[in-house]
């Protein structure tokens, strides 16, 4: 069984023998420690709120699963969500990242970025917490290009309580091109309905070139909250040639609605 062991004030080193780790709810803005892992056999790590001033990571090569979860608002916690995924330098293996879409702070950021080389080539499961307005779409389009083998995708909701940063006129206006040359299957886990979440899925059957199934869970959303999920998901299929056929569990309104709209057999 592995062991942790606290070396010094300030510093935390994690014992080699590790496999799984969780480091949840050390969220403190005063805090100035430097977590540093060393762990060879480590296979799956999560950071949920943490605030260390600085993350090391060694010997990451059998490292696979990558999670990080900041509750806090991006104002308040942007700058720690971003030293841990800095890490994914530091783990050339990662095959399933799990992680909010402060993407395109991140990647807009000459302190934070990745180098211009630098790629997710052995991701092929991504959890992605978002939203779909124009601010989103574009850090989704970021992250999409480090990750040219991507096979699934999963949408999560991402509660939002201050407006987006504003875009240049550039970006505002700029088509978004999502690069998705290996991805089968998107689920969108709290479908509310709005014309983002439309306008979204229209782009995943215009561009996924070997996209075979979106899923969509319709839900309500009260104050943040998912409040109700009494629809059954749908299940847009590509159907050949013939374009994309909808499920047909659904009542032949709200399928009618559906398809209208993205324009579906």
């Amino acid at each position: 069984m592995s062991t942790m062991r606290f070396c010094s004030i300030g510093s935390i080193y994690i014992a080699q023998g590790l496999r799984s780790w969780y480091l949840g709810y050390f969220y403190d803005s005063e805090i100035q420690e430097t977590l540093v892992i060393d762990c060879p056999n480590l296979f799956s790590i999560s950071f949920d709120c943490c605030a260390f001033d600085k993350f090391i990571l060694n010997n990451a090569s059998s490292l696979v699963e990558f999670h990080v979860e900041m509750v806090h608002l991006i104002y308040r916690s942007y700058r720690y969500w971003s030293k841990v995924v800095r890490l994914l330098l530091q783990a050339p293996n990662v095959k399933h990242l799990n992680v909010q879409n402060w993407w395109f702070k991140f990647l807009t950021s000459k302190e934070d970025s990745f180098p211009e080389s630098f790629m997710l080539h052995n991701l092929n499961l991504l959890e992605l917490r978002t939203g779909f307005t124009q601010y989103d779409l574009v850090g989704m389009a970021a992250l999409l290009k480090l990750c040219p083998n991507l096979e699934t995708m999963i949408l999560e909701y991402l509660f939002k309580k201050r407006a987006d940063e504003s875009l240049s006129e550039e970006l505002l206006n700029k088509p978004v091109e999502l690069s998705m040359p290996s991805l089968k299957q998107v689920t969108m886990n709290v479908y509310t309905g709005t014309e983002d979440e439309f306008n979204f899925m229209k782009m995943l059957i215009g561009q996924g070139v070997v996209l075979e199934k979106i899923v969509f869970v319709p839900v309500q959303v009260e104050n943040g909250k998912v409040v109700e999920r009494s629809l059954p998901p749908v299940v847009l299929c590509r159907n050949g040639s013939q374009g994309w056929k909808c499920s047909p569990d659904l009542s032949s309104s709200v399928r009618n609605i559906i398809e209208s709209e993205l324009k579906v057999d």
